[in-house]
């Protein structure tokens, strides 16, 4: 059997979407928990502030960097161009930054994402992006896929092919020709610890009707059990009855004891739980622990190489992936669908911050190299006119007499009126 049989069988039987796990709420003290479903990672980010707030960072930082559209190799920023108007408003329901920040969640929790094209007219598409719990991958019987889309506001289904939908993905190492597994997986354990941490620590001020102490007192009838036990919460549950005291009876012949349930605040290592996971949560996505507000060990230095990094090491290779996907699949797919965009292409544009102080040191060392704008500009000043020529240290130029002949000389405009030759001696303008 060659290779590419062997693909097809791969795609031969149905890959659903992931279902729900309705038991998670009764699992055990010491059994295993399930995994997490698709739609179940997506609840845990909306519930979870330290997932939130890494992948909220990475999506906003992302959606925010600027594309450019190209033609037949030549920037096109016209707005009247089709593709220019997708890419800036892909939908009636969103914005562009917003279409892009939701495919990068999806990106970043699940390792997966989903576009739809429809093209509407001759000159006019848009993009709607699907999330990964609405769609079913299917298999056909001739080896291609097909896409079986659930709508739940309005509970209907529709069905897509290969050259319908683009199916984003990063390939899973254990299944590349199923299903991605999701970062968001792998950040699952350390999101519900801290979650769980916090939901501890709501409790304990809460109250869960647990009191703090039990006194154990002897002779107490086992008639005024169903009293007791009404008495009980009627006395500890709500805030202002939190971890009070409670007298119970017992045997004649016992003795009195006490016993501590509720171990004091000061004993537990729940804020220490939380920054552990948090710090895992945030390493798991490589951000530095300056962008989500820890700054106790951080300077303007280490804030700004931080940004940098962000850029380098998280923004650019997603973009990258984004970037290639978007120039050899959607435009052909949209093209296939009845717009042409033959010719088309789409850039991004590189989001690492520049060096301005090491920028302005060059420009002390050689001046000659920039404009007078350029200078201005690198201050944070606005640009003046005539700002746009080279600018040149005095000790560059040499003052000579109209007439004179220099083979490697360079003429400057000078004010009208003026009767002498620059020579530009060291340094190239």
């Amino acid at each position: 059997m060659g290779i590419l049989s062997s693909l097809k069988n791969l795609f031969g039987f149905q890959q659903q979407a992931e279902p729900s796990s309705p038991d998670r709420e009764r699992v055990g003290a010491w059994r295993q928990p399930p995994a997490l479903s698709s739609r179940e990672l997506l609840d845990l980010y909306e519930r979870n502030d330290e997932l939130r707030k890494v992948v909220d960072l990475i999506a906003v930082r992302s959606a925010s960097v600027k594309w450019k559209v190209f033609k037949n190799g030549k920037e096109v920023d016209s707005k009247s161009d089709s593709l220019v108007r997708a890419w800036a408003k892909p939908n009636p329901y969103m914005s562009g930054r917003s279409m892009r920040a939701l495919l990068e969640k999806w990106l970043r929790i699940q390792d997966e994402a989903f576009i739809r094209p429809v093209v509407v007219s001759s000159s006019e598409v848009e993009l709607y992006p699907i999330p990964p719990h609405w769609v079913t991958v299917e298999g056909r019987t001739d080896g291609s896929q097909q896409f079986r889309v659930r709508y739940p506001v309005s509970g209907t289904e529709e069905v897509y092919g290969e050259h319908e939908m683009l199916w984003l993905r990063i390939h899973s190492v254990s299944d590349p020709y199923g299903r991605a597994v999701g970062t968001g997986l792998s950040a699952a354990d350390d999101a519900e610890k801290a979650e769980y941490a916090g939901k501890f620590v709501k409790a304990y001020f809460y109250n869960d009707a647990t009191p703090g102490l039990v006194i154990h007192a002897p002779g107490m009838p086992e008639t005024m059990r169903a009293r007791f036990e009404a008495g009980f919460r009627n006395k500890h549950q709500g805030v202002e009855k939190s971890h009070g005291v409670h007298v119970v009876g017992g045997p004649d012949q016992s003795r009195m004891s006490f016993h501590q349930l509720t171990p004091a605040m000061k004993d537990l290592t729940i804020t220490e739980i939380e920054k552990r996971s948090g710090d895992a949560i945030r390493q798991l996505y490589g951000i530095s622990p300056e962008l989500v507000g820890d700054i106790e060990k951080s300077n303007r230095a280490t804030i700004k190489e931080a940004l940098a990094i962000l850029a380098e090491l998280v923004l650019n290779p997603r973009l990258s992936f984004l970037e290639e996907e978007i120039n050899e699949r959607l435009l052909p797919m949209i093209t296939s669908l009845g717009l042409n965009l033959q010719g088309y292409e789409m850039g991004y544009v590189d989001p690492t911050p520049k060096d301005s102080k090491a920028q302005q040191e060059l420009m002390k060392v050689h001046p000659h190299h920039f404009t007078r704008n350029e200078i201005r500009a690198a201050a944070g000043l606005p640009p003046v006119q005539g700002g746009d020529d080279i600018a040149i240290a005095r000790g560059n130029v040499q003052i000579l007499p109209m007439g004179a002949v220099i083979d490697d000389s360079k003429t400057f405009a000078l004010p009208k009126g003026s009767k002498v030759r620059l020579r530009l001696i060291r340094g190239a303008a």
